[in-house]
C-alpha cells in the first residue's frame, strides 16, 4: 500500500473494508494526512482495486491538489470529473475531522462510472470514514498528551524559578514547536498599580529569546501604546492576534529598532500576539514569531496563552507584594497555581474570598460563586461521605479563628468521575504586618502516593511469603545436615540435599522472574532475535518439564501444522513463555489428566479464531495450551496478567508463586509485537485455554 509508513499500520484495516461495500465497488481511492510538522496533506496510502494506470493516476493529481487546497468539512460528490485522460468518472471526497473541527486528513474514492444514487454510497461510506477519523483522532490525542505532559513540566520549573529570563528559557526547552523563532515578554508600564485605571505607557520588554541572536534581545526596550491601539478589543478580552503579513509591522514607526531588526530576519514569517489578563485587567503581552507563513494552530495557540499567563503572573508576584496585602497576594497565589485546589477564608467568620477551579471540583454544586459564602456551609457540598464531612466540620471548626499552628489530615473524595481520592488537606495562617488575616487551605492529591505504597506493601507481604516456605526449607534441612556423621551423610544426606536443592532452585527461579519484570517495567529488555523453529522448541520445553508430567500421570499432547515455517524471535523469552504456560498446566490441571499443545500458521485475519482480540498482526504463528483444570473465571479473564494478580482458586491450593509469570508472558510476547490472551470456562468448553501470536517476521 503506497506511502503506508510503518506507524501507520494499523490504517491497513481501513482499507481493508473498502472491498466489503455492498452498494458498489470503489475503484480507486487514497488517503491524504494532515502532518503538523510541514503543515502540508501528505499522500499516505493508495489502494488500486481496478488496476487504473499510472497515466490516469498523474492526470488526476491536478484534480486532486485543488480540493486538497479547498476548505472542506463535509463529504462531496463529484458526479463528472471530467479530467482529460483519466478513466475514473466520479468521485466522492470525505474530510477526517477531529473533535473541534479541525482537519485530519481527506479520504478520496473514485468510480469508473458516475453514481445513480451518490447520497447512499455516501452514507455507506461515512463508517469508512469514521474509523479512520478515530485512527488520526487518537494520535492526535497521543500527541497531545506528550504535550501536556511538556506544559507540566514547565509549570513545574516555572514555580521552582519565576525570574524572566528563566520563564523563557522554560518556554523554549519544554514548550515551543520547531517552528517558533522569537519569543519576547512585555509587562504594562508604569506598574500593577496602574492595573485598576489602566493608564499605561506602554509594553515593556522584560525577558525574550532568538533562535539567532540568543537571549535578552530588546529587553528594556519599551513600545508604545500607540502600536496596540488597533486591537484594544483584543488586549482587553485576552485574545490572540496574529499577522501573516510582517511587511506593515517592519515600517511601524512604535516599534523600537531592535524589534523591528528582529522582523526583519529571514526566519520571521509571522507574527503572533498573546495578550495577558488577569480577572479581565490587562497584564501584558507575549510576542512570538514563526518561521511559517500559515498561522499557528488553535490548540497550539490555546497551550502557549495559558502558559503565559502563567509566566505572567509568576513574574508580577514581586510586585504585587508591595501593592496588595497578604490577603490579595493570597489571590495571586491562587491564579498562578495550576496543580492544588486552595480556598483562602477570613479568620473571624471563615468566609470565602479566593479559590481555584480545582476546589470546585471537589463540590457538588450547581453554584458558580463562592466568594462571601462560609466555609461551613460549603463543607455539606464535598464529594465525599456524610460521616466525612461531619469529622472535617468538627476539626475545621475547633481551629481557633486566629490560630498560628499548621492542621493537617486526610479526606476520602470522589472525583467527578466518581473514583475514590486519597486526598490530604492542610491549613495554615495569612499574616500581615505579623497579624493573622485569614487562612488557607490547601488539598493534594495523594492517591498515586497511597497506591504506591499499598503496593509495595503487597508486594514484600507476597515476595516475604513465598520465600518463607523455601528459606525454611534451606534453613532446616541444611542444619540437619550438618548433624550428620559420615555414614548418615551418604544415606539419609542425600535425600535431605535434594530438598535443599529443590529449594534454592525455587528461589532462584522467583528471583529470576522479578528481575525479568523489573527490566521489561523500566524498557531494558533487549530482544536476540533469530530464527527458530517452534515445534522444536516446544519439544525442548516438554523434555525439560517430563518429570513433573510424570509425578502427576498427566499426559502432553503436542501437534504442529506440517510446514510450520520458523519465525524470527528471542529465543530465550519465548521458551520462557511457553515453560510458563506448560507450568501453570501441570500445576493447576488435576492428575490424570491430558494436556494440549497446538502451533498452526495463519495466513490472514480470516483464519484467527472468533475470540481473538483486534491488533493482530499477520501472517503469524498461533500457538495453544490447554488443561482439563477448574479453568479461569470470566471474571479474571483480563486480571491475570496484571502483574501479582492471583486466582481465588491458586489462593486456595496454596501454588507456588507470586503471580508474576503470565505477566512475564505478555511483556515478553508484545515485546514481539504479539498478543497472548486466555478465555473462560465454561460448561461446555472447561479447563483453562491460553493462545498466543508471534509474527512471522517483526514489523519494520
Amino acid at each position: 500500500m503506497a506511502n503506508l509508513d510503518a506507524a501507520d499500520l494499523r490504517l491497513r484495516h481501513v482499507f481493508a473494508l473498502i472491498p466489503q461495500l455492498k452498494t458498489t465497488s470503489v475503484d480507486f481511492s487514497c488517503l491524504y494526512i494532515y502532518r503538523r510538522d510541514t503543515r502540508q496533506m501528505k499522500l499516505t496510502a493508495v489502494q488500486n482495486t481496478a488496476q487504473i494506470t499510472e497515466s490516469s493516476y498523474s492526470a488526476l493529481l491536478p484534480w486532486i491538489e485543488r480540493h486538497l487546497s479547498r476548505d472542506v468539512n463535509k463529504a462531496v460528490y463529484g458526479p463528472i470529473l471530467d479530467v482529460d485522460d483519466c478513466e475514473l468518472q466520479g468521485c466522492i471526497v470525505y474530510p477526517l475531522l477531529s473533535e473541534s473541527g479541525e482537519v485530519l486528513g481527506i479520504f478520496f474514492f473514485f468510480y469508473q462510472q458516475a453514481l445513480t444514487d451518490p447520497y447512499a454510497h455516501v452514507q455507506e461510506l461515512r463508517y469508512i470514514a469514521l474509523y479512520a477519523q478515530t485512527i488520526l483522532q487518537n494520535e492526535q490525542f497521543v500527541s497531545q498528551l506528550v504535550f501536556a505532559q511538556a506544559v507540566f513540566n514547565a509549570s513545574q520549573a516555572i514555580i521552582k524559578n519565576p525570574a524572566p529570563d528563566n520563564l523563557i528559557m522554560v518556554l523554549r526547552d519544554y514548550v515551543f514547536d520547531g517552528h517558533i523563532t522569537n519569543c519576547a515578554l512585555g509587562l504594562f508600564t508604569p506598574g500593577i498599580s496602574e492595573i485598576r485605571q489602566r493608564k499605561f505607557e506602554g509594553v515593556q520588554i522584560i525577558a525574550s529569546w532568538s533562535r539567532t541572536f540568543g537571549e535578552n534581545i530588546a529587553v528594556g526596550e519599551l513600545i508604545s501604546m500607540g502600536y496596540f491601539r488597533p486591537y484594544k478589543t483584543d488586549l482587553e478580552e485576552g485574545r490572540v492576534v496574529t499577522f501573516t503579513d510582517i511587511s506593515a509591522l517592519k515600517a511601524d514607526a512604535h516599534i523600537p529598532e531592535s524589534v523591528r531588526y528582529i522582523l526583519n530576519q529571514p526566519d520571521v514569517k509571522t507574527l503572533n500576539l498573546l495578550f495577558l489578563t488577569s480577572e479581565s485587567r490587562p497584564l501584558g503581552v507575549m510576542f512570538l514569531t514563526s518561521d511559517d507563513h500559515a498561522p499557528p494552530l488553535q490548540y497550539e495557540m490555546q497551550v502557549y496563552k495559558s502558559i503565559s499567563d502563567l509566566l505572567t503572573l509568576s513574574v508580577v508576584v514581586n510586585e504585587l507584594k508591595r501593592y496588595l496585602d497578604n490577603v490579595t497576594q493570597g489571590r495571586s497565589v491562587i491564579l498562578e497555581s495550576v496543580l492544588e485546589a486552595i480556598v483562602l477564608v477570613s479568620p473571624d467568620d471563615a468566609r470565602i474570598f479566593a479559590y481555584n477551579q480545582q476546589f470546585m471540583n471537589f463540590l457538588e454544586t450547581t453554584l458558580t460563586d463562592l466568594r462571601e459564602w462560609c466555609l461551613w456551609d460549603i463543607i455539606p457540598m464535598l464529594r465525599t461521605e456524610a460521616t466525612h464531612r461531619n469529622h472535617l466540620l468538627t476539626v475545621w471548626q475547633n481551629i481557633s479563628p486566629r490560630s498560628v499552628d499548621i492542621e493537617e489530615g486526610e479526606i476520602e473524595l470522589r472525583s467527578q468521575e466518581d473514583t475514590a481520592r486519597a486526598i490530604k488537606w492542610y491549613t495554615a495562617p495569612v499574616y500581615r504586618a505579623g497579624h493573622v488575616v485569614g487562612r488557607i487551605y490547601t488539598f493534594y492529591d495523594v492517591t498515586q502516593e497511597r497506591d504506591a505504597l499499598r503496593f509495595q506493601h503487597e508486594l514484600w507481604m507476597r515476595i516475604s511469603h513465598e520465600f518463607r516456605t523455601p528459606l525454611t526449607s534451606l534453613m532446616g534441612y541444611s542444619q540437619y545436615v550438618l548433624g550428620l556423621n559420615d555414614q548418615e551423610i551418604a544415606t539419609e544426606g542425600r535425600d535431605k540435599l535434594k530438598i535443599v536443592h529443590s529449594s534454592a532452585r525455587r528461589m532462584s527461579d522467583m528471583l529470576k522472574e522479578l528481575l525479568d519484570m523489573s527490566q521489561a517495567t523500566m524498557g531494558e529488555t533487549i530482544l536476540m532475535r533469530t530464527s527458530v523453529y517452534l515445534p522444536e522448541l516446544m519439544g525442548d520445553v516438554y523434555a525439560r518439564l517430563a518429570l513433573q508430567f510424570r509425578d502427576k500421570r498427566q499426559k502432553v499432547l503436542m501437534n504442529a501444522e506440517d510446514g510450520v515455517p520458523s519465525v524470527l524471535c528471542d529465543q530465550r523469552r519465548i521458551d520462557q513463555v511457553i515453560s510458563n504456560l506448560f507450568a501453570n498446566a501441570v500445576k493447576y490441571a488435576p492428575p490424570d489428566s491430558t494436556i494440549t499443545a497446538e502451533i498452526r500458521l495463519i495466513a490472514g485475519k480470516t483464519h484467527l479464531p472468533k475470540h481473538a482480540p483486534q491488533g493482530i498482526i499477520t501472517p503469524c504463528l498461533l500457538i495453544s495450551v490447554s488443561d482439563e483444570g477448574v479453568g479461569i473465571p470470566a471474571k479474571d479473564i483480563e486480571k491475570i496478567f496484571v502483574p501479582f494478580y492471583r486466582t481465588s482458586y491458586a489462593q486456595h491450593i496454596s501454588a507456588e508463586g507470586v503471580g508474576l509469570g503470565l505477566a512475564i508472558c505478555k511483556t515478553f510476547v508484545e515485546l514481539h509485537h504479539g498478543k497472548i490472551w486466555a478465555i473462560p470456562s465454561t460448561a461446555k468448553k472447561r479447563g483453562a485455554h491460553f493462545y498466543l501470536t508471534l509474527p512471522l517476521e517483526p514489523p519494520a
